[in-house]
């Protein structure tokens, strides 16, 4: 899931706990990535994502 998230415009730094479930992203300086196109990265690397969240806004996924 690392790749695939690093891959995503504005992301310069992945960290995944498979332990708990949870993945942190850092962004390049003055930049972010859209909720949705972390939420299909998510979705490609074989994950389900339950929501994302970037600052205070929440992303629950398309169609919710």
């Amino acid at each position: 899931m690392e790749s695939s998230v690093g891959l995503v415009e504005g992301v310069s730094k992945v960290a995944v706990d498979l332990n708990s479930g949870w993945t942190s992203v850092e962004f390049e300086s003055a930049k972010s990535a859209a909720s949705a196109d972390l939420w299909e990265a998510v979705k490609e690397s074989g994950f389900t994502p339950v929501w994302v969240k970037i600052g205070d806004q929440v992303y629950n996924g398309p169609n919710r």
